[in-house]
């Protein structure tokens, strides 16, 4: 080597390299890092964990929801001029739906009901967290509704609380509302 010749490494100089800069060290770890990363991949794609219903239960963790337990009551319903119409059509279509076994279709005539129910409450908030709830529970009917036969009633217990609403009568609408919630969580208790 020429005194003026620049020196690539430590030893083209005399002196030995440290361990971590030899060819062997850096080829097992670009190796070490290239099975990681690919193990990475393929746990993340493979066996990760994830959300099946195949075996699913719901934990005792329930909410009690009922009109008893909340600190007041209900003293007026907030229906205003085109409600009515609303609330006439979701009695023909509870009406048509008689003796109707389609699950789809209950299921979202069921939910038309319960967001018309929340609307009359008239106030912004209490719709939002009646809406939360109301998802809940529907995640939960869909969990069990293959055990429980009782759709088509549920769905037709509606009826007596639109007539209720119709009608003015706040009693008789709380009334019927805890006895849906009450029977809601009896038949769901007893297949969880």
């Amino acid at each position: 080597m020429k005194p003026s010749a620049p020196i690539h490494s430590k030893k083209e100089s005399g002196v030995p390299l440290p361990w971590w800069r030899t060819p062997l060290a850096k080829n097992t770890g670009w190796a070490f890092l290239i099975i990681i990363s690919v193990g990475l991949v393929v746990w993340f794609f493979a066996f990760r964990p994830y959300v099946s219903t195949d075996d699913a239960r719901v934990a005792e963790n329930l909410i009690r929801i009922a009109p008893d337990g909340v600190g007041g009551k209900v003293l007026d319903i907030n229906v205003t001029e085109g409600d009515p119409v609303t609330q006439g059509q979701l009695l023909a279509e509870l009406d048509r739906s008689q003796g109707s076994d389609d699950i789809e279709q209950l299921m979202a005539l069921d939910t038309r009901v319960h967001r018309f129910v929340h609307g009359c409450a008239g106030n912004p908030y209490l719709e939002e967290t009646l809406g939360r709830y109301f998802n809940l529970s529907l995640r939960i009917w869909y969990l069990v509704l293959d055990r429980l036969p009782h759709l088509f009633a549920r769905v037709h217990e509606h009826d007596d609380l639109l007539h209720a609403i119709a009608a003015g009568d706040a009693e008789r609408a709380r009334a019927s509302v805890a006895e849906h919630i009450e029977t809601f969580e009896r038949e769901i208790r007893s297949v969880l």
